[in-house]
């Protein structure tokens, strides 16, 4: 479902549901939810929540939470959660979680 403003793109049985001008592009299976300006990209099974302007793409049957602008890329698994701004790379099942500006890279099982 999409509503106010907000644009979607789906392919692939993808489920999504979006407002007040979200933006996101999902395929494959992703789930996500965005609200409040978020901008999500998720491909491959990947599971998203976003909301207040955070940015995130996800892809490979990865995790990832992401609210107040922070920006998030989740590859090969990796799980992750971030907030107020910060900013954090996850590849090949590594597990994060950052707040506060704090800026991370993780691989391969980290």
């Amino acid at each position: 479902s999409a509503r106010e403003g907000a644009t979607q793109c789906l392919t692939g049985g993808a489920t999504v549901s979006l407002k007040h001008g979200a933006t996101q592009c999902f395929e494959y299976g992703a789930t996500g939810s965005s609200k409040n300006g978020a901008t999500q990209c998720s491909t491959d099974g990947a599971k998203d929540g976003l909301k207040n302007g955070a940015t995130a793409c996800l892809n490979d049957g990865t995790t990832g939470c992401l609210k107040d602008g922070a920006t998030e890329v989740l590859q090969d698994g990796a799980t992750g959660s971030s907030r107020d701004g910060a900013t954090q790379c996850l590849k090949n099942g590594a597990t994060g979680s950052l707040r506060y500006g704090v800026t991370q890279c993780l691989k391969d099982g980290a």
